[in-house]
C-alpha cells in the first residue's frame, strides 16, 4: 500500500473501514456572540475596563512591558495603566498619563495600514518587537497629541473584543460631549 507506518501503528492511527461514518453528521449551528453595540455587552465590557484590561504596552523603542489598563474616574471617561501586580518598575518622576477617552481618535488593529507608513500594519513600535505571529493579538490607539498607545492582548479574540469594545466607547465618548 506504500503507508510507511509500522503495523502496530498503522492499525491504532488508521480506522477499520466499518468505524468509518458514511457521513458525519451536520454540527448545529454556533451561537451568535453578544453584539457590543447591545446596551447590556457595551455595559460588561466598560465594567472589564474599570476592572482593567491586562495588555502588554509596547515603547517608542520596541520594548515592552505587561500593563493593566484601567478606567479611573466615576463618570469612566479617563484611563490610565500602571504595572501588572508584582511587577517591578522604576519610580517616575513624572505624573502617569491619563487620557480622555475623546483623546482617542483611532482604534485599529496591527494589522490595519500604518497611517505613517501605509505599506505596513501595526506602528513601528510594534514592527520592532512585536513577532508577526501575534500580530492578530495587538491593536493600536491613535492619540490626539500623535503618539499612538501600541498594546497586545492574551489572544485574537480578546484583541478584537478590546477593539470592538474601545471603538463602541469612545464613539459614546465624543457623542456625549458634542
Amino acid at each position: 500500500m506504500g503507508n510507511s507506518m509500522p503495523g502496530p501503528l498503522l492499525e491504532i492511527c488508521l480506522p477499520k473501514d466499518d468505524e468509518v461514518p458514511a457521513e458525519a453528521p451536520a454540527a448545529p449551528p454556533l451561537p451568535r456572540p453578544a453584539r457590543l453595540d447591545d446596551q447590556a455587552a457595551r455595559a460588561d465590557f466598560e465594567q472589564k475596563f474599570a476592572n482593567g484590561l491586562r495588555l502588554i504596552k509596547f515603547g517608542r523603542n520596541g520594548a515592552s512591558q505587561r500593563r493593566v489598563f484601567s478606567l479611573v474616574d466615576a463618570a469612566r471617561r479617563t484611563f490610565t495603566w500602571r504595572p501588572m501586580p508584582g511587577e517591578k518598575s522604576q519610580p517616575r518622576m513624572t505624573p502617569r498619563k491619563v487620557y480622555a477617552l475623546t483623546d482617542i481618535k483611532r482604534v485599529r488593529t496591527a494589522l490595519e495600514p500604518d497611517p505613517k507608513n501605509p505599506t505596513h500594519g501595526g506602528t513601528e513600535a510594534l514592527r520592532k518587537g512585536l513577532h508577526p505571529s501575534h500580530a492578530g493579538r495587538a491593536f493600536v490607539l491613535d492619540m490626539a497629541d500623535g503618539r499612538t498607545l501600541d498594546l497586545v492582548a492574551r489572544s485574537d479574540a480578546e484583541a478584537s473584543e478590546y477593539v470592538r469594545g474601545l471603538r463602541l466607547l469612545v464613539a459614546d465618548a465624543v457623542a456625549k460631549e458634542r
